[in-house]
């Protein structure tokens, strides 16, 4: 069975922006226990520009809400955000690949075709897992995910998984961003 499992931000970050690594821990053994049971797993992680901020604040640095403010905080914090991973992940015998990708490389056929067959690779080796975020570092307003949750869905549907879940604070599922007054929460999903 293939599997992209997505976490988000607050679930993987403290409140100061700092790893909450027992929470990391328990993602990576359910992971883990995922990939011994023979399964495909990708892993869509949000966690980057939170986790600059927090780096940044450790050197004196105040970084604000701009575009160019916030790629400079997923520059930060992506490197830092992989190196948890890979620290947990290898405790288990494991290596962790990291893409980084933006809502361009589904919009061409040669990067669409390039990064399933780069997964496909990846998912044929077991010692190997995927971790995917968006390239906030790069990525303009125009060419980025609405969050996350769209790029594993992306994801998901690229690959044909069987499964994809979506680990989040949020409390169900929203027509839009749930902080904007005109998102609805929908209440029945239809497979059609």
């Amino acid at each position: 069975m293939k599997v992209v499992i997505k976490v988000g931000t607050q679930s993987i970050l403290a409140s100061d922006g700092a790893p909450c690594e027992p929470v990391m821990l328990h993602l990576v053994e359910q992971i883990v226990g995922l990939q011994k049971a023979g399964h495909h797993v990708v892993l869509v992680s949000s966690g980057a520009v939170g986790y600059g901020r927090k780096v940044a604040q450790e050197f004196g640095g105040q970084l604000g809400q701009s575009l160019g403010e916030k790629q400079v905080l997923a520059s930060l914090g992506q490197h830092e955000l992989m190196t948890v991973y890979a620290r947990l992940f290898k405790a288990h015998q494991l290596m962790v690949s990291q893409l980084l990708l933006t809502k361009q490389d589904f919009q061409t056929r040669n990067h669409y075709l390039n990064i399933a067959r780069l997964l496909q690779v990846i998912l044929d080796h077991k010692n190997i897992i995927p971790i995917i975020n968006e390239n906030d570092s790069v990525a303009i307003e125009e060419l980025m995910f609405t969050d996350n949750d769209e790029l594993a869905g992306l994801i998901a549907a690229q690959m044909n998984a069987d499964k994809l879940i979506i680990l989040s604070h949020i409390a169900g599922v929203f027509s839009g961003d749930p902080s904007q007054e005109n998102a609805k929460l929908i209440t029945t999903i239809n497979p059609e």
